[in-house]
């Protein structure tokens, strides 16, 4: 028999929505730190921040994912895309937990299922690659 795969998670709150990322993507969690909107006709990118010197393009998570927003989240998760950091604002962090078995493949949006991390609602599982990278695209 197969040995069981497993996928570490941070999951998180992006409005209404639970939504989970791989933790060898994610760098850090810190407080939002002040954000200088930038014109760049992408209504998900909210701008950029300072983060200890280095200019960091803040994503804001709620757009990411079709949730309506009002102003940036109380924090922002650090991600690693493809070696350029980038902020993603969310509501609050929840949780670090283990999936067993993942689902195979990749969904066209980025986020195509949802899992079961710890107790509580499943969350929607989130590719940084997929969700991302299209914005950077020029």
């Amino acid at each position: 028999m197969p040995e069981a795969s497993s996928l570490r998670l941070l999951t998180w709150w992006a409005g209404t929505v639970r939504c989970a990322a791989p933790t060898n993507r994610i760098r850090e969690v810190l407080p939002c730190p002040a954000i200088t909107p930038i014109p760049c006709g992408e209504p998900a990118v909210r701008g950029v921040a300072n983060i200890r010197g280095i200019m960091v393009t803040v994503v804001d998570g709620r757009r990411l994912i079709g949730q309506p927003d009002t102003e940036p989240g109380a924090e922002l998760v650090l991600l690693d895309l493809n070696g350029q950091l980038v902020g993603l604002t969310i509501d609050r962090v929840e949780d670090l937990g283990t999936v067993r078995d993942p689902a195979p493949g990749r969904a066209d949006s980025g986020e195509g299922w949802t899992v079961k991390v710890g107790p509580g609602d499943p969350a929607r599982l989130l590719d940084p690659d997929l969700l991302l990278a299209p914005l950077f695209e020029r």
